[in-house]
């Protein structure tokens, strides 16, 4: 039984390539295998990514920095300053009324509301009672150191207080109780409040839009860059 030579030189009767031997196999691209080499092998440059006109994100910051600032800043610097209009006329209030005595006369105003303070201790009640013997009952605040009333017709009144300690001196001014509470506490809370929450509403909002376009220009990124690659 005869073999074929697997040794001989050439190689010519061999099924596979000889070490050294180029079976012209290796690509054309690749560096050694052709004369056009790796750098000259048909490279086309990506083309440029061309971006369109992106929205603004103007509006979206100017809304969440004045909602902060209206937040942080204007709410408080309100609340303050409504407050010192409030105590100031609270005071001018107060700075009219004087001391008098059980039975005394004063004068309501077209305003109608009247109030009177006790000086010392406390009453069990208090009323004005006009020139026809009419009376206007007060509404007690603060232990029964304060009365109150409001819708008092314009005239003059004499002050009865029931339960005054012996010698206790009274003070009577136009406004009311509440009108007092108002103008120092409540109203500065209102209004500290409102410009609070109208600033926390502009954050708000400002997020959003910031949130919308931020997602429209990533959007729009993207949409060029797909078509530079097309």
């Amino acid at each position: 039984m005869s073999h074929p030579p697997y040794g001989s030189s050439g190689g010519q009767n061999t099924p596979w390539p000889q070490y050294g031997e180029n079976t012209g196999g290796v690509p054309q691209g690749y560096p050694g295998g052709g004369p056009q080499g790796y750098a000259g092998g048909g490279y086309v440059a990506p083309a440029p990514v061309v971006m369109p006109p992106m929205p603004s994100r103007a509006s979206g910051i100017v809304a969440l920095v004045l909602g902060i600032v209206m937040m942080v800043l204007i709410a408080p610097i309100v609340f303050f300053a409504t407050m010192a209009v409030g105590v100031t006329s609270s005071v001018e209030d107060l700075s009219n009324s004087g001391a008098l005595g059980n039975g005394t006369s004063v004068t309501v105003t077209d305003k109608g509301n009247y109030s009177v303070m006790i000086g010392e201790g406390s009453a069990s009640s208090c009323a004005l009672v006009d020139s026809n013997n009419k009376s206007y009952t007060l509404n007690p605040y603060e232990g029964n150191t304060v009365f109150s009333a409001s819708d008092l017709p314009a005239g003059t009144y004499k002050i009865q207080c029931q339960g005054l300690p012996p010698g206790a001196q009274v003070a009577g001014f136009n406004g009311s109780a509440e009108q007092l509470a108002n103008k120092a506490i409540i109203m500065p809370l209102i209004w500290g409040t409102v410009v609070g929450v109208g600033g926390l509403v502009l954050m708000i909002v400002g997020i959003v839009l910031l949130v919308n376009v931020n997602g429209k220009r990533r959007r729009l990124a993207q949409e060029a860059m797909m078509a530079a690659m097309r």
